[in-house]
């Protein structure tokens, strides 16, 4: 339910009719941002669904939401230091700490929204480049 990306995939699903699942970084009775509250109506009128990690009536701080925490020292350009870029961070870093895989696809190297993705590669993260990529590292099972 964040601004930015989480707002405007809403935006555009409403209208769709698509399903929708919006994760809170407070309580699912506290909205926040509070201009999204007629998101969260409409996602539930859609059949959507909203959740959280957090206990009802749990407030919004700061410690809640991972890309308000620059824990990690990085060289990155302007465009990674918004939120989506350190969310991207702070999840690979995760993602390497509990030992899971990591796929990245890369992009044109002269395209600003390809550093995201290059930056995950050159940490480790397992390079896509076609569907078979991924399929050949999932377990059997």
């Amino acid at each position: 339910m964040a601004r930015g990306v989480d707002t405007a995939s809403h935006r555009g699903a409403i209208p769709a009719k698509g399903k929708m699942v919006a994760v809170f970084g407070t309580g699912v009775d506290v909205i926040c941002p509070q201009e999204n509250s007629r998101w969260s109506e409409q996602i539930l009128a859609l059949g959507g669904t909203l959740i959280s990690e957090f206990p009802l009536s749990a407030a919004a701080f700061p410690q809640k939401f991972p890309h308000s925490q620059p824990d990690f020292e990085w060289d990155f350009r302007r465009s990674a230091r918004g939120g989506s870029g350190r969310i991207l961070r702070n999840t690979n870093h995760g993602a390497l700490e509990q030992n899971r895989d990591v796929f990245a696809v890369p992009g044109n190297v002269t395209n600003k929204n390809s550093w995201g993705p290059h930056t995950l590669i050159k940490q480790g993260a397992k390079l896509v480049a076609t569907w078979k990529d991924v399929w050949e590292d999932l377990p059997p099972e």
